[in-house]
């Protein structure tokens, strides 16, 4: 499946929290890593993508579907946020 982006944007409380102007394509991955400071909207991305959040404009597509305002259950679609834990004693590197 390919995700493309174009012009998402998300506002919270009238500042812009998740804003992007470039159409983003991953080329012939199957994952790719989404890097950025804290706070930046990275889960906020994934979560529109997933459908767990909306968007106040632009595009979400599947494999060039526009799903931007298909409901959550009908994306088929979700993401993991690894967790940072230190490694128990038994665990060691």
């Amino acid at each position: 499946m390919s995700i493309t982006i174009q012009k998402l944007k998300q506002t919270l409380r009238q500042f812009p929290r998740a804003e992007k102007h470039q159409p983003q394509r991953p080329h012939r991955q199957t994952s790719f890593p989404l890097l950025g400071p804290s706070g930046c909207g990275k889960t906020t991305l994934l979560r529109i993508i997933a459908g767990l959040e909306n968007a106040d404009g632009g595009q979400i597509l599947f494999d060039g579907q526009d799903v931007t305002a298909k409901h959550v259950r009908e994306r088929k679609v979700g993401f993991r946020v690894p967790t940072l834990r230190p490694l128990p004693p038994h665990e060691r590197i």
